[in-house]
């Protein structure tokens, strides 16, 4: 498993400290060989993307870590190489140069701690700190400090790595981690599906054995779309998410695209699939299209009215999921811009209704407001491993 959060700008470096390649045909298909997944989300931040490089992410803003894990200095937010969609971009790109059998970056994703107390504390309500000694209790979390230690503040709950597996066993778990059927999540137990192919229905969807047609008819989150059989075929997806047992209801689901064109620039689509419109119907904004300094189009998003915060009571540090938001959330969608000579990846990004962050129970705990600094609430979230289109002219 590749850690991705404070990756020293290695998660997607195309050179080494002396600035040689650090990458050729043979280290890319090591590397997979080796490591087949990458973390997206630990106490230390998450990895997905940050909003200097995706201004037009809404959701980039999530539970960024600025300091490095000891000493003075900052992270390099600007740096492509400590982010997993960048990576997930780069790879495309290595597997269409010349040489190339393989992409070094095709990841699935999985959630950590690095929590040094041997306790699980992913839960926002629950979170017991980083370090015994250090930020065991709210007192030492929001009102003590030490010159040359990390924020504690930015420091989070844990991420949870979750897979699909057959049964409950090592070897069944290990096959979901080796073929990529794995998701990860912020801390909260969201569960959430994805299926590729060309031939899903509303009716499948919603029929009892769906998962069954899921795998049937196409691949599952870490799959490889096959090459479309007649010509004009668009991919087609099955989504499907369910809140976590001691979490916030579903805000909604994003379907997050990278591609690559034939110049061998890369590109993004952020679309809102499908949403809770409790409690009030919310209407999707059109596409609109970000460009670089050479105005070309490098990514295309859309954008929903947010749920808000009337169902948070912040001086309680509680919420209530009869206000806002759905238990689960569940559609087809299509790539109507599909183009099967250039190579793409699809992955999820399921977010909550925003609800306390820990920093808030602790400042309830000790009767004090949160901190002015920090956001008082967080939108828990997952992230499904992306399923992956490649031409059959850039396959091994």
């Amino acid at each position: 498993v590749v850690l991705g959060d404070i990756s020293g700008e290695e998660l997607g470096s195309e050179s080494d400290e002396d600035n040689r390649p650090a990458i050729d045909n043979a280290y890319a298909i090591a590397r997979m060989r080796n490591e087949k997944l990458t973390e997206i989300i630990q106490t230390k931040g998450q990895s997905e993307t940050h909003p200097v490089m995706t201004p037009y992410d809404e959701f980039a803003g999530f539970e960024l870590w600025s300091k490095p894990t000891a000493g003075p200095g900052t992270v390099d937010p600007g740096s492509p190489n400590n982010y997993v969609r960048e990576a997930f971009k780069r790879g495309m790109q290595f597997e269409r140069q010349a040489g190339f059998s393989i992409n070094p970056f095709k990841y699935g994703v999985v959630g950590g701690g690095d929590i040094h107390t041997s306790i699980v504390s992913h839960e926002e309500y629950a979170h017991s700190g980083e370090h015994n000694l250090k930020s065991a209790t709210p007192t030492q979390r929001l009102l003590e400090s030490e010159s040359g230690e990390p924020s504690r503040i930015e420091q989070g709950t844990a991420g949870l790595s979750c897979v699909w597996a057959e049964e409950n066993t090592r070897e069944s778990i290990y096959d979901a981690m080796e073929r990529k059927e794995t998701w990860a999540t912020s801390g909260p137990r969201i569960k959430v599906r994805i299926f590729g192919g060309y031939g899903y229905t509303e009716e499948m969807l919603n029929s009892r054995d769906w998962d069954k047609d899921g795998y049937a008819n196409g691949v599952p989150m870490g799959g490889d779309l096959p090459t479309p059989s007649a010509e004009g075929e668009k991919p087609v997806f099955m989504i499907w998410a369910h809140k976590g047992p001691n979490s916030g209801n579903l805000d909604r689901i994003q379907m997050v695209k990278g591609w690559v064109d034939e110049a061998g620039k890369t590109h993004e689509l952020i679309t809102n699939v499908v949403w809770s419109d409790y409690p009030e119907v919310r209407t999707r904004s059109t596409g609109v299209s970000a460009t670089d300094t050479d105005n070309e189009v490098i990514a295309t998003y859309d954008s929903l009215p947010a749920t808000g915060t009337a169902h948070v009571d912040i001086a309680e540090a509680s919420y209530d999921n009869d206000m806002a938001g759905s238990r689960k959330l569940k559609t087809i969608w299509t790539d109507e811009n599909f183009d099967k000579s250039l190579s793409a990846f699809y992955y999820l990004r399921v977010l909550e209704i925003p609800t306390p962050r820990w920093s808030t129970y602790d400042a309830k705990a000790l009767d004090i407001i949160p901190p002015l600094d920090f956001p008082a609430t967080i939108q828990e979230r997952a992230w499904t491993s992306p399923i992956w289109y490649t031409p059959q002219d850039a396959r091994g």
